[in-house]
């Protein structure tokens, strides 16, 4: 991923996939529609990637306001989110991020000698993605990395940004809940950073306004997510919706393990 374009970091995880012995059920079906903001021209059926999109840098703080992570901007306003998450937003979102989406975490300590409290989660196939399943929604994580979702493990995809690894997913939202959402994360079992962005580590959350979007297919909203990481570890995922609060946990393992 010479540039660190999204488009290429969905090559080399799609490549690691192929490398599966089950590669349906860890890469993202050609069914799930991948959109910008900006309506993009498509054939039917033809899968349309998000593009790279130029991180406005002027907007981003020293460190995020609510979680202590230097360089990434927690957005406050939907305006903020979709400048560097383009393909996550319906054309025009706009207005204040609402303040009940940023409560506090409320994600388990683990040390480095105690097992990691994973998720267990399932592989999904349900007609509209195919991927690793965590959490049972309204909103649950879809990763289209390779892993083992009964075990709660994930294997990281590597990227062209030096220091950087990262997990390629979908945040899938049914037709229960149509609202806005937020997702931070949190390394659970040591320190490190964890980012969200289409193109680059950004931003400390990740915010889905208010849908439907350009996302939606069928009855789900289904807006692609990147989750930039340091290292492999024990990681932690909140997400918060106008009235719920989810936690997934799931064991990041080295791009050289196996499931």
């Amino acid at each position: 991923m010479s540039a660190g374009t999204e488009r290429d970091l969905r090559a080399v995880l799609k490549a690691e996939a192929a490398r599966a012995t089950d590669p349906a059920a860890s890469w993202l079906a050609v069914r799930r529609r991948i959109v910008r903001r900006r309506a993009m021209a498509r054939a039917g059926g033809v899968l349309a990637i998000a593009a790279a999109i130029a991180v406005a840098l002027a907007t981003i703080p020293s460190r995020s306001p609510t979680t202590g992570q230097p360089g990434l901007l927690v957005p406050a306003s939907y305006q903020q989110a979709c400048v560097l998450e383009p393909g996550a937003c319906a054309v025009g979102a706009a207005g204040p991020v609402p303040s009940v989406l940023s409560r506090p975490l409320h994600l388990p300590a683990v040390t480095r000698a105690e097992a990691c409290p994973v998720t267990e989660g399932q592989n999904a196939r349900n007609g509209y993605v195919f991927g690793l399943q965590f959490g049972r929604g309204p909103v649950s994580m879809i990763i289209g990395n390779r892993g083992d979702p009964g075990r709660g493990a994930v294997i990281l995809g590597t990227t062209g940004l030096p220091g950087w690894y990262a997990l390629e997913g979908v945040w899938l939202s049914g037709n229960g809940y149509q609202g806005p959402f937020m997702v931070r994360g949190q390394r659970l079992d040591g320190s490190g950073p964890v980012a969200f962005g289409g193109s680059a580590p950004a931003m400390a959350a990740f915010v889905e306004p208010p849908g439907p979007d350009a996302n939606t297919n069928g009855p789900y909203r289904a807006p692609p997510g990147s989750i930039w990481i340091r290292q492999p570890g024990c990681y932690g995922f909140q997400i918060d919706g106008l009235s719920f609060t989810e936690t997934i946990v799931i064991d990041v393992r080295p791009a050289s393990a196996s499931a």
